[in-house]
């Protein structure tokens, strides 16, 4: 009794050979006890039988279809490139297949456990949607499962109700979105029963994609043949954008598609090459390359040198120059904050000196004086020199002048202080003395009217 079975495995991405074929790796199937308690065995024998196996696309993300039928349409990309989209509800499932020779399948020890591993194609032109989630999902370190289908004829139950596959036919190979179930197992089969001869001719027109590519690139001096042309700088730039973690150096489109130049942030060399440059990037194609710096005499002699040890020289020149420059900051941040404490230093010795001045000057200034001009007088002066009106007074040697200017402020205010008693006492002199007047102002102490007063 014939029995369809379906078991999990992985798919992994190869590097192109041009815009119209994506070639993967599958790990198909394995001899480990499935989730549904089944255990393919018999690896080895089966191994032929999976190549040229179809492979076919299930659901994409939230159950987006990407093929079920003939129908296509023609739609463009987000750079605006045309290209035919296989999402309608009836478009077809299968989008490529594994290599129809059988020595692209191979069995493989992994974690203790055979797999049988195949190579194989996508055909990008046919599904383009799920090619870009491909290398998206790698770009994000995701992989993509894939579910093997296989017409179980043969098998038996063991001891521990295993049931244990002995004999199968591989059917297809069914990729998936993330968290989706496979396709109905009796809709499939019928399915690939009746695409047969559209699966051919597929097959074929992918197999004139893969010749193409393969064909002995043309003498660029043959007659009709375009030959190369660099990139300017704003077409390096846009593609820049496009290579996380390397500079673009250089860059050449041909009919072939763009070769492009890169190196790393630590001076590695590294190619890349693109079938057109709206080609989405897929970092595990980037190879890294011993680039070489050719330079040559005027008598005809010769030497190589690799760039990278260009680059490491000249790094390591800039490398001296930075920690030179390093010492410098370094030396410069102690400099600077020694001359900032000696400047508040200074400043705190500047701005005791001048309060000392203040009133020093005013002391002299009331000596020989019987009236004294009261300290009072420099109230205002002093906040001005707390503020710090007088640190900063300085002459043209830069010498410290806040002393000086402050000693003339002071003796300013001081003389506005005895004109202010002079015109006092004038006013008071002025005055017509009554008799009342003379007696008390006769009767100070110290004085003739002391001694009349004490009379009286």
């Amino acid at each position: 009794m014939q029995e369809y079975r379906s078991v999990d495995g992985e798919l992994k991405v190869l590097q192109s050979d041009n815009e119209f074929i994506f070639p993967v790796e599958l790990w198909l199937l394995n001899d480990q006890l499935t989730r549904n308690n089944w255990r393919f065995e018999n690896l080895e024998e089966h191994r032929e039988m999976w190549a040229g196996v179809p492979l076919l696309v299930a659901y994409v993300d939230g159950g987006n279809t990407t093929g079920d039928g003939h129908n296509q349409r023609t739609k463009r990309d987000k750079d605006g490139k045309e290209y035919q989209s296989f999402t309608d509800a009836t478009a077809e499932r299968i989008c490529g297949a594994l290599n129809d020779d059988s020595n692209d399948i191979r069995i493989e020890e992994r974690d203790g456990a055979k797999w049988v591993v195949g190579k194989g194609f996508l055909w990008a032109w046919y599904a383009h949607e799920l090619v870009e989630q491909i290398v998206n999902d790698f770009r994000q370190g995701k992989v993509m499962s894939v579910s093997i289908e296989a017409l179980v004829t043969d098998g038996y139950v063991d001891d521990n109700g295993v049931e244990v596959e002995t004999k199968y036919t591989p059917l297809g190979v069914c990729l998936l979105g993330h968290g989706v179930a496979p396709a109905v197992p009796d809709a499939h089969i019928v399915m690939l029963s009746e695409m047969e001869s559209e699966f051919k001719n597929l097959k074929l027109r992918a197999a004139s994609y893969i010749e193409q590519a393969s064909a002995p690139k043309p003498n660029e001096t043959d007659k009709g043949v375009k030959k190369a042309m660099r990139l300017n700088k704003k077409q390096i730039k846009s593609l820049q954008a496009k290579f996380d973690g390397y500079t673009v150096l250089a860059a050449e489109q041909s009919e072939n598609g763009v070769f492009v130049g890169l190196m790393s942030a630590d001076g590695k060399t590294a190619t890349y090459k693109m079938g057109s440059l709206d080609e989405v990037i897929v970092p595990e194609r980037i190879e890294i390359v011993n680039a070489q710096v050719h330079f040559c005499a005027e008598e005809g002699a010769e030497v190589c040198a690799d760039a990278c040890d260009m680059v490491e020289a000249a790094t390591e020149a800039s490398k001296c120059a930075e920690d030179r420059a390093e010492c410098a900051e370094k030396a410069l941040a102690e400099a600077n904050e020694k001359i900032a404490q000696m400047e508040a230093a200074e400043s705190a010795r500047r701005l005791s000196a001048a309060k000392k001045t203040a009133t020093d000057t005013l002391a002299a200034f009331n000596a020989n004086r019987e009236d004294k001009v009261d300290e009072k007088v420099l109230s205002a002066l002093t906040a001005d020199i707390e503020a710090g009106k007088f640190t900063a007074c300085e002459d043209e040697n830069h010498a410290w002048t806040g002393d000086k200017s402050v000693e003339e402020k002071v003796l300013s205010l001081c003389a506005t202080a005895v004109m202010e008693m002079d015109k006092a006492n004038a006013a008071k002199a002025a005055k017509p003395m009554t008799w009342g007047g003379v007696k008390q102002a006769s009767a100070q102490p110290g004085t003739i009217g002391e001694l009349f007063a004490a009379k009286n």
